[in-house]
């Protein structure tokens, strides 16, 4: 993922569900307290965490080309794609395959600076270990 859209990261309002199945455990929803966003016209970045510490449980996503409503995007390598922050955070992140995921950009307003929409994608550890399901919409404003 470009760093450059990470470090413009600010502070986003609005909903952000998260669903996460975590090595077959079952489908839990993850409270995310702490939403960033950002918006331009060709990259978009999403996260959300359950507290704001950035290693907490959540998940990210970004698309690095044209943002257009009532567009899905299939994941490519570094063009669009996520992580996700296990349950139990342990070094790093786990990188989502690219094979299956996907952000659906629903509507969207540069102008306003506000996106909605739905994902989808798995993640795997580091290690190939450990993988989760990762699912949810997304209704925010930067």
């Amino acid at each position: 993922m470009n760093e450059d859209i990470k470090s413009k990261s600010s502070k986003a309002t609005g909903q952000f569900s998260l669903y996460v199945n975590e090595n077959n455990e079952g489908e839990v929803l993850v409270k995310t307290n702490r939403l960033v966003m950002v918006l331009e016209s060709k990259q978009l970045y999403v996260a959300g965490n359950a507290t704001d510490d950035t290693t907490s449980q959540g998940a990210d996503f970004y698309i690095s080309k044209k943002i257009e409503a009532n567009t899905t995007y299939a994941f490519e390598s570094d063009t669009v794609g996520g992580n996700y922050n296990p349950k139990h955070f342990v070094g790093s992140s786990w990188s989502s395959l690219v094979e299956g995921g996907e952000v659906t950009i629903e509507e969207v307003d540069l102008d306003k600076k506000t996106a909605k929409g739905r994902f989808k994608f798995t993640a795997r550890s580091q290690d190939g270990k450990q993988s989760a399901e990762i699912s949810g919409d997304f209704d925010l404003s930067e």
